[in-house]
């Protein structure tokens, strides 16, 4: 009798967009001090890659980042980009600053939005 295979089959849409990461996109420059910021607490990975994995792939498809990540407040961060806040019996976790994530990105927008105009 033959085992199925319970693998997920690939996906190709998912596979583009990881090599879109992985080439560097042109919208890092518009986020440069996030990268810098997750490169300095999460070596090992490009920036990219580890907003990618752990911030977009699990608020699209988990609810939330992916574990060892977290979303946070300015208050929270004291301004920065990324913080590092250690859990008290659940560990270390990075923090991404959602309120200047926000800001960033509306920022973009109507900077692109008056560029076609």
């Amino acid at each position: 009798m033959e085992i199925p295979d319970f693998a997920d089959p690939p996906n190709p849409v998912a596979e583009e967009a990881v090599q879109c990461v992985k080439s560097r996109p042109s919208w890092m420059q518009h986020f440069r001090p996030l990268c810098d910021e997750l490169l300095t607490v999460a070596p090992g990975k490009s920036e990219a890659i580890t907003f990618y994995e752990q911030f977009r792939n699990g608020l699209a498809h988990l609810r939330g980042p992916q574990m060892g990540y977290a979303l946070a407040r300015s208050s929270d961060t004291g301004g920065k980009h990324v913080e590092v806040f250690d859990v008290e019996t659940r560990g270390r976790y990075i923090g991404i600053n959602v309120d200047r994530l926000y800001a960033d990105f509306t920022a973009i927008v109507e900077k692109l939005r008056d560029d076609t105009t």
